[in-house]
């Protein structure tokens, strides 16, 4: 197959160039991340027009983001072609389908976290359910009111300034946050709707979701990055989120995604299934998990999504190398813009060598 494509049949396409990538997207873009393939610092590869993979470069390596925006059935063919241009790539956060052609291709993979869906419509009864149930009243009694505003409100008026200041609880520093998650006001994601929970006229909290699309209509939505003022009244981020969901149900909506919870159950989906080939990079996250909390905020993220009871679905990591943790860095160097948290240094030293689990 690859012995049919030259060197002029590679497209790069920067996201300067957008209009074929926002067809692509509406007709393609039915994963979680796919909004995220569309940011400004994104390049585009192609074969043609009719799709393109998503990727940045750091160094001499590349990073992509979720699955080809592509048909099914040209999987294999854009994904062989990357490779064979670009060996030196990590995949991050794909899907099952993706993760089986890569390790067909020469790629390790390992379970990278669970994905969490909610179907529609949400229902909190059950005491499976009960902690939401109990959030979400807290929000009511307070007397949260939910809004959906237009993103252009949030931009050059007194609400960006006070959007600025609110807080996401997974994060461990200031900061906005680009690549695997978007926190951004600036990326303009065709179909991006925003959700804000108001507090005696203030903005205490917000919800970010881009469309996740199938043959150009609109089935999903995925929360991006969540934010909160850190003095909003308790059940604040689960009102703003339920509020939004209430929205999509009255629209025929019919699935939302919670987003990644990076490194959960990295373990139990290797050890449960057959698609992970690689135990070292599975030992590496596990320890990340554990140890790296300092860094962000994996324990409290999982949690926190755990309490939804959704369906949980595993997303990969697919790489060339048995032990990423240079190219593990450089994906917290591209979603954060820092290469270590700033406690990084003092924690480390805390960790005692015992207590660091063997990879052998």
């Amino acid at each position: 197959m690859l012995s049919e494509f030259t060197n002029a049949a590679f497209k790069d396409i920067p996201i300067e160039r957008p209009q074929p990538d926002v067809v692509n997207f509406k007709k393609f873009g039915n994963f979680p991340c796919a909004g995220q393939t569309l940011q400004k610092n994104m390049t585009h590869f192609r074969l043609d027009d009719s799709g393109y993979i998503a990727y940045q470069k750091l160094g001499k390596d590349r990073f992509i983001i979720g699955d080809p925006v592509i048909a099914g059935d040209r999987f294999e063919e854009i994904l062989s072609a990357f490779l064979s241009r670009y060996p030196l790539s990590s995949f991050v956060q794909c899907s099952k389908k993706t993760a089986l052609i890569l390790k067909s291709l020469g790629c390790y993979l390992t379970p990278l976290g669970i994905e969490t869906f909610l179907e529609l419509p949400y229902r909190l009864e059950g005491a499976g359910r009960c902690d939401i149930r109990h959030l979400a009243n807290c929000a009511k009694r307070a007397g949260l009111k939910i809004r959906e505003l237009q993103i252009s409100q949030l931009r050059g008026d007194w609400l960006c300034s006070t959007f600025a200041g609110l807080t996401n609880g997974a994060v461990r520093f200031s900061g906005e946050l680009k690549f695997l998650a978007v926190s951004s006001l600036n990326e303009q994601i065709p179909g991006s709707r925003i959700f804000a929970g108001f507090d005696n006229n203030r903005l205490v909290g917000t919800s970010l979701f881009f469309p996740m699309y199938d043959n150009e209509k609109v089935f999903g939505y995925s929360e991006v990055v969540p934010k909160r003022n850190p003095a909003s009244p308790k059940g604040t981020r689960v009102g703003v989120l339920l509020g939004a969901i209430r929205q999509f149900e009255s629209e025929g909506v019919k699935v939302v995604s919670l987003g990644l919870s990076p490194f959960y159950k990295v373990k139990e989906t290797y050890d449960s299934c057959s698609v992970g080939n690689c135990r070292e990079s599975a030992k590496l996250f596990e320890m990340i998990y554990k140890y790296a909390d300092i860094s962000f905020n994996y324990k409290g993220l999982s949690f926190h999504k755990s309490r939804f009871r959704g369906i949980e679905k595993a997303a990969y990591f697919a790489s060339k190398k048995k032990l990423p943790v240079a190219e593990l860095l450089k994906i917290y160097r591209l979603t954060t813009g820092r290469w270590l948290p700033p406690v990084f240094k003092r924690k480390v030293r805390e960790i005692s060598i015992s207590q660091l689990p063997s990879f052998f």
